[in-house]
């Protein structure tokens, strides 16, 4: 990103860089990036009585970029660096006794391979032998020969041992141990072999012996803190024995903006680089990247911090909103509904599915700690969509939380999750370049008779069964899960406008800006009521006017209606002049 790199005036040379995608904190710091300040918090972790945390936190949160700034902050090897890098924020005018103070050893787990048992176990092997040699480089304790007889141990937490227990009596100072994405190799083997991650995390697993080697030399005063980042507790529950003595602070209110951004500091950065119409653009962003909850008793919720970054770079370097609105890495990320529910597919898990969908909430008890001994119950798979980022928490009531989908983004998601399972369901192949085609025709002309033509195809093979508990919300949902496959609509479905509901509207967005938008009501009768249609067109064309009164909905320019009812499995429409 160079836009602030050529200059054309003293006040441009000074904007900072836009952070999009940087995760080491010198570099950060020292090379003019924007930065949040967060070291606030290392003084709060500091006074927990537990010194051994675990914080979890959605991906692209920034769990990275925070690792990053505990090693720059404890790493002694940094101390004559400690003014340039933490002179201008909170603990750089407010330091603890415990800077620069102690060595430093950093696990990452991001990258490891999970083709199988052997790839599993040698790459995790691999990554603590880099970590190790690492430490080893920048605090030169044991020579070359004793590096090389401790790496040629196969266990990892032989290796592991092996080498703390050498240096316990060599090392000058005490160690901080810190471990990013903790849980993201084990994250991907619970998706798509369970037995492999309980053989690797369970029992007598070499994760599981991996942790307990830290535990041993917690116990000899040698590690003297740690901090852990990941996703899910699913697999720091799986090391309750084997490291027992960490608290989780993933759930505790004084956390909850760790990472990611409150909005104040989003409409800061928006008005720092002068960026144009920053209350629109605020709303805008609020729609499409709107705050998560960690905890029931937030006050407020956080942005994702790389979506923030994701957008501003956009609007910066283009002066238009990203297309699409979500960063694609992101997308890739959180696109795990199908594989989170797929843990369990039982008629209270497809409910839950559907009051998500649906109601855009639904209630659960959150899971805070997991056992292999049963089944996943509903409660953990909504815990799980919670704990990635799929779902936020709304409110709590008598013991269980509201869960709800966080942003618009995250939506889309769902009903692209929702398209795949009627095409499934049907044993259809959605044809993506024909739904574009069709909803291109939309925005480009206001008709939607191809769109009606895929969905009553797709009705039409749907068995009498799938049928059966049809009524018009499904329909509509089948309407937006379909139109997710393209990007050209803002979809508002069941938006109170003057204490009116209109099913679903296909709005214009700042993103691909369309001349004509859409507003659909819908009914669903059975074929044994077929001689209800006119009827039923009839009662939603009654609503459509009624909308129409509306000085909102007058606003909306080239609005086109059309009311819609299904007899079965055959859709009928009218355009509402």
């Amino acid at each position: 990103f160079t836009i602030f790199r050529t200059p054309k005036t003293k006040h441009f040379a000074m904007k900072k860089i836009i952070p999009h995608g940087q995760s080491n904190y010198k570099d950060l710091i020292l090379d003019n990036f924007y930065y949040v300040d967060r070291t606030m918090y290392i003084e709060k972790l500091e006074q927990v009585p537990n010194k051994y945390q675990f914080l979890l936190r959605p991906r692209k949160f920034g769990k990275s970029l925070f690792i990053s700034m505990l090693q720059y902050y404890y790493g002694i090897e940094h101390k004559e660096s400690f003014q340039d890098l933490f002179g201008d924020y909170y603990i750089g005018k407010n330091p603890t006794p415990l800077a620069n103070t102690f060595f430093v050893l950093t696990f990452n787990f991001s990258g490891i391979a999970t083709y199988d048992e052997e790839s599993v176990m040698g790459s995790f092997r691999n990554s603590v032998l880099s970590s190790l040699e690492d430490f080893n480089d920048t605090y030169k304790i044991l020579d070359n020969n004793e590096m090389s007889f401790i790496l040629g141990e196969k266990e990892p937490a032989d290796v592991l041992l092996k080498y703390l227990r050498k240096i316990s009596s060599r090392a000058e100072r005490n160690i901080v141990i810190l471990i990013d994405e903790y849980d993201h190799f084990t994250n991907e083997l619970l998706s798509f072999n369970l037995d492999l991650f309980k053989s690797s995390v369970a029992s007598n697993g070499f994760v599981r012996k991996f942790f307990e080697v830290l535990k041993t030399f917690t116990g000899t005063g040698l590690v003297a803190r740690l901090f852990a980042t990941g996703v899910t507790p699913v697999t720091l529950d799986s090391l309750t024995s084997g490291f027992n003595i960490a608290v989780d602070l993933t759930l505790h209110p004084s956390m909850s903006e760790i990472m990611g951004f409150r909005e104040e500091e989003v409409l800061q950065m928006l008005a720092y680089y002068e960026v144009a119409n920053q209350e629109t653009t605020l709303l805008d962003m609020r729609r499409f990247y709107n705050g998560s909850k960690f905890s029931t008793d937030a006050e407020c919720g956080v942005y994702n911090s790389n979506m923030v970054w994701f957008f501003l770079y956009s609007i910066l370097s283009t002066k238009k909103y990203p297309n699409p609105i979500i960063d694609k890495n992101i997308a890739s990320d959180y696109s795990k509904i199908g594989t989170i529910f797929s843990l369990n597919t039982s008629t209270e898990t497809v409910n839950a599915i559907n009051s998500i969908i649906y109601n855009g909430e639904v209630s659960a008890e959150l899971t805070e700690q997991f056992t292999f001994q049963r089944d996943f119950s509903t409660n953990d798979v909504i815990s799980l969509l919670f704990y990635n980022g799929l779902l936020t928490v709304k409110s709590s009531e008598l013991g269980n939380v509201i869960f709800t989908i966080p942003n618009y983004v995250i939506k889309e998601l769902y009903w692209k999750f929702i398209a795949e399972r009627f095409a499934k369901q049907a044993e259809i192949t959605v044809n993506t370049l024909e739904l574009r085609t069709a909803v291109q025709q939309m925005a480009l002309e206001g008709k939607i008779d191809l769109y009606m033509a895929i969905i009553n195809n797709t009705m039409k093979q749907l068995s009498n069964r799938d049928l059966q508990n049809f009524d018009e919300k499904y329909v509509k949902m089948l309407f937006m899960a379909f139109a997710s496959l393209s990007p050209i609509y803002y979809k508002k479905s069941e938006y109170e406008v003057g204490k009116k509901y209109p099913d679903l509207m296909f709005l214009s967005t700042p993103v691909i800006p369309v001349e004509n938008q859409m507003l659909f009501e819908f009914k669903y009768v059975k074929v044994s009521e077929s001689h209800r249609l006119e009827e039923k067109i009839a009662e939603s064309t009654a609503q459509i006017h009624g909308y129409l009164q509306l000085e909102e909905i007058k606003q909306i320019r080239n609005l086109h209606c059309y009311a819609i009812v299904f007899v079965g499995e055959v859709g009928h429409w009218r355009k509402i002049n």
